[in-house]
């Protein structure tokens, strides 16, 4: 899989990223906005995902092989910029991608 951030904003107490993942495998693979994305503050602290200040789709559902989606994950601001958004599809491994924020 492969995953692209198209866009972020943090405005009006709300930190919005715009993300596309593809499927490149042979499988499908499932994503979890809930599950699999988190972000956090300068200060380390994690940010309370905002599923109502969110206007697009979410990055939520099955990938078919050779498939994309599209989505947003939203977050209610707290503390100061930079914010970090995180993913980790899978929780036994330490492969972490992370995108930064100003």
């Amino acid at each position: 899989r492969s995953i692209m951030m198209n866009e972020a904003t943090a405005s009006d107490g709300v930190l919005k990223a715009v993300f596309t993942i593809e499927n490149y495998s042979q499988k499908t693979i499932n994503v979890s906005s809930l599950l699999e994305w988190s972000a956090r503050n300068s200060d380390g602290e994690n940010l309370e995902i905002n599923l109502f200040d969110c206007n697009g789709p979410s990055l939520d559902g099955a990938i078919l092989p050779n498939d994309k989606l599209k989505g947003e994950v939203c977050y209610t601001i707290s503390g100061s910029p930079p914010f970090r958004i995180y993913y980790n599809h899978d929780f036994i491994s330490s492969h972490i991608l992370v995108w930064q924020v100003q």
